[in-house]
């Protein structure tokens, strides 16, 4: 063939392929938004398909207020069933209405369901002196509440709302009939607080061993302070390794003094003394194995993946202490569990920390350790109903106006279902509404965004339209 033959054939193909190329990509852009628009109506009908069954399946509920009767909630006795450990998470911290449910539902779980107790996401040794006020111990309401709810909880006047009712329910039940507060959590709270109470508990049981450990300690206490977000010194950051290690090694051997002289405790006490105690011990040891997790030298401006190690040991923590309050109500007890809606999912959920947060911590998409749900499910399966709070509009901080959900997002279409609270049983919903409701998926209500499968995640949705401050704004 000759040159001037090839360089025809070569032209004509170039040619040939220049007018094809614009052609080609002009197909691939129809039939991808010809695929995205089928996507979008096909996300349309299931959409539908779900308005259609939470509307015909929801139960409203009127009023959430201390003085609503509880008969309205009776639609919890067939979701709930012989379950012996409810938890309700909340959709955000510092919200009146996800409060005033918590306080609300746990009346209704007390009067109809024989439910004997309530552990919130607070300290358990801060809490014990709550509970004793509750069982008619001495004190002042106000003062009890402030210094055992932690996370500034103390303030919210639903906390002393919830002490009030139990106290009052108490006076009234006769002996063995009375129901009780914890505080589950070991970290963050006050770090120092189950140790002290340990020792203290030491001092009149096992002086000698109470001295003894004090001097191991003591130095070390005052830095046992760690706050994730930079709000707060970080003392225990900042301690060496050789420190940290003596620290692990006392309270090691406080535990271990606990178990070898369990017998002789008991009769120098009570075994009701000795127990919440010894738990407190076990708290110390979870406050240690937490802390451990933070490097040596870090900084909040290292970011939270770098101590992602706490949550794994916090939330542990959270499920374990859940369970010895559970124990605590003997054969067949009930519990109610109350905290954030991430520490109750029962499925992974991821944490997104945009630009600009208030906490000063680098942007990041973090997918979160197993949390206390994903502890509690496997241990109580069945037995195990979780409770989420979803709501469409934050007006929780005074000063700060947020939008409202998102247009198409699950919380803007359960608002649109039109009560201002209802309950929906996830379960019960027919398999493409479950398969959509098992999508992961952005949820309302965080600066730092959490998203979950709210299908997967949780049983019950307790819907409340709107969210107010818990402390009614100047």
């Amino acid at each position: 063939m000759s040159n001037s033959t090839t360089v025809i054939h070569s032209l004509s193909r170039n040619c040939a392929l220049s007018l094809f190329k614009p052609l080609l990509g002009f197909v691939i852009l129809c039939l991808a938004l010809a695929t995205h628009a089928q996507a979008e109506s096909e996300a349309l009908v299931v959409q539908q398909q779900f308005l259609k069954w939470a509307s015909e399946n929801l139960h409203p509920i009127a009023s959430v207020s201390a003085a609503a009767s509880t008969s309205e909630l009776e639609p919890l006795r067939n979701m709930i069933g012989e379950a012996e450990v409810v938890s309700f998470g909340e959709g955000l911290h510092g919200g009146a209405e996800p409060l005033d449910i918590r306080n609300y539902m746990f009346r209704y779980l007390v009067e109809q369901l024989g439910f004997s107790a309530i552990a919130i996401e607070s300290g358990f040794s801060e809490g014990l002196a709550v509970n004793e006020y509750a069982l008619g111990g001495p004190g002042e309401l106000d003062e009890i509440v402030a210094q055992g709810f932690g996370y500034g909880f103390g303030t919210f006047p639903q906390s002393s709302a919830l002490i009030k009712w139990i106290r009052t329910y108490n006076e009234a039940v006769e002996d063995g009939g009375e129901i009780e507060f914890y505080g589950f959590d070991a970290p963050p709270g006050d770090p120092k607080m189950a140790i002290e109470y340990a020792m203290g508990y030491l001092d009149k049981v096992d002086q000698k061993a109470a001295d003894e450990l004090r001097v191991r300690v003591g130095t070390l206490l005052p830095m046992l302070n760690l706050n994730r977000f930079g709000q707060a010194p970080n003392q225990y950051a900042e301690l060496s390794q050789e420190q940290r290690d003596r620290l692990t090694a006392a309270i090691a051997d406080m535990n271990t003094l606990f178990k070898i002289n369990q017998g002789t405790y008991k009769l120098l006490s009570s075994p009701q003394a000795y127990e919440l105690a010894y738990q407190s011990a076990v708290v110390a040891a979870q406050v240690d194995e937490y802390l451990r997790q933070v490097p040596v030298g870090w900084t909040p401006q290292a970011g939270i993946a770098a101590i992602s190690g706490t949550i794994v040991v916090s939330d542990r923590s959270k499920a374990d202490n859940s369970h010895w309050v559970k124990e605590q109500q003997g054969s067949g007890g009930k519990v109610l569990l109350f905290a954030h809606r991430d520490h109750t999912a029962t499925a992974p959920v991821t944490v997104t920390i945009p630009e600009g947060n208030p906490f000063g911590l680098p942007p990041a998409v973090m997918s979160m350790p197993p949390m206390m749900g994903m502890f509690l499910q496997p241990r109580y399966q069945a037995n195990l109903v979780s409770i989420v709070n979803l709501l469409a509009e934050d007006v929780s901080r005074c000063g700060m106006e947020r939008e409202l959900a998102p247009e198409g997002s699950l919380e803007a279409l359960l608002a649109s279902l039109g009560p201002e609270y209802f309950l929906l049983d996830l379960r019960t919903a027919p398999p493409e509404v479950a398969l959509w409701l098992s999508e992961f998926r952005q949820l309302y209500g965080l600066d730092m965004p959490d998203s979950i499968s709210v299908g997967k995640a949780f049983d019950i949705i307790f819907f409340s339209r709107r969210v107010s401050p818990a402390v009614p704004c100047p």
